[in-house]
């Protein structure tokens, strides 16, 4: 099997953190809020047996920059992932993404479709309003910083709530979240994600979100789990009956985290729905230009 290494590279000013494996057709793994590419552990070097994966910690995530003057809204970090999938020679790509990362990555397809071949919308954030209490709470002003857990304890029970079987959640997967969040300006910049992306009713912006996804023109495969108690799986049958291109895949007995907990099975049904047809060389235009402009909040 391939070796993992982790590499950096910086984009537009902020330094950004990824593991890579393998080689083949480029694929993007994309976490959600609040973790970093651990959420792949189980999943990046068995990929890069058929792969070139590229898993970033996004900006205020992980082991990348957390700078202070940004919001962390979801347009502009998919904005900066098409940058970095550019400046890392990663286009066009096979993009999945979890949670708030099926949203960027679902934005890509939709502003810079030209970097993109297929699509896998993983417990994806953009398919509808509705989010749990536990995302809503630290979005609120003033107190979301504050009540974000902290202790190894805390986030343990963090981990927990992301899958169905919670005996998957082990010592190291909790001290590696440990280590990540307590990481300089961690805190603050999750913070501001959770208020920027999330409001008292749940996902702002979402019927944009969910118009610019479900239009998408290329094959899209929704990955879900049953029991998901994040987002609900209603969200990914509305969405796969309403698109054109897309596949429905419900795992059972399985929580937030699919790629994690159901981890041989996720990577055999990547395997075969991206390699499905054949990898055939496709000229892309260069979408440097559009690349520099910010894609518009409106649709």
């Amino acid at each position: 099997m391939s070796d993992i290494e982790e590499r950096y590279e910086t984009v537009t000013g902020v330094r950004i953190r990824y593991l890579t494996c393998g080689s083949g057709p480029t694929l993007l793994l994309l976490h959600g809020l609040g973790n970093s590419c651990i959420v792949f552990r189980s999943n990046i070097r068995a990929l890069g047996e058929h792969f070139r994966v590229v898993a970033p910690d996004l900006p205020g995530h992980g082991r990348s920059d957390k700078p202070t003057d940004v919001r962390y809204d979801a347009l502009s970090g998919a904005r900066l992932i098409g940058q970095f999938l550019q400046a890392t020679d990663s286009t066009p790509s096979h993009v999945v993404g979890v949670s708030a990362g099926g949203l960027i990555v679902g934005l890509i397809a939709s502003y810079y479709p030209e970097l993109v071949r297929k699509v896998v919308l993983v417990s994806s954030a953009g398919l509808g309003r509705e989010l749990s209490w536990r995302l809503i709470l630290p979005s609120i002003p003033w107190l979301g910083r504050y009540i974000l857990p902290r202790t190894m304890r805390a986030l343990r029970g963090v981990l927990r709530n992301l899958v169905y079987d919670d005996s998957l959640v082990t010592d190291d997967a909790v001290r590696d979240l440990f280590l990540e969040r307590n990481m300089p300006g961690n805190y603050d910049a999750l913070a501001k994600a959770f208020n920027t992306n999330i409001g008292p009713l749940g996902l702002r912006r979402w019927q944009a979100y969910r118009q610019r996804i479900t239009s998408l023109p290329m094959p899209v495969m929704i990955v879900w789990g049953k029991q998901d108690n994040l987002l609900p799986v209603r969200h990914a049958y509305a969405a796969a009956e309403e698109m054109k291109n897309a596949r429905l895949q419900v795992f059972d007995r399985c929580g937030h985290w699919p790629p994690y907990e159901h981890a041989d099975k996720f990577n055999e049904l990547l395997r075969s729905f991206l390699l499905d047809g054949g990898e055939e060389s496709r000229q892309r235009p260069s979408t440097s230009s559009r690349l520099n402009e910010s894609p518009s909040e409106t649709g």
